[in-house]
């Protein structure tokens, strides 16, 4: 079985008990949405800056949002774009 590429691009972050609210938009292709338990692991800048290694373990996926805990998250800004593997 084949590893599947997650992402999701922040639009706004906002801190909220144990974690933050992303809202932006999921990756191209509802298949390859993230789910409760799946991990992102990088954010890529959108000023193209260096890219970051988190550990971001989705709480609640939604179509407009996503509830993630876990390290790096105080570092998100609008722009970027998260991704992992599942």
């Amino acid at each position: 079985m084949s590893n599947e590429r997650l992402s999701f691009f922040v639009v706004a972050v906002q801190a909220v008990r144990d974690g933050w609210r992303l809202e932006g938009e999921p990756g191209y292709d509802s298949r390859h949405w993230a789910r409760p338990g799946d991990v992102f692991d990088h954010v890529l800048r959108e000023d193209g800056s260096d890219e970051l290694e988190v550990n971001l373990v989705v709480v609640e996926p939604s179509s407009l949002h996503a509830v993630v805990a876990g390290v790096g998250g105080n570092q998100l800004k609008s722009g970027d774009l998260l991704s992992g593997e599942r």
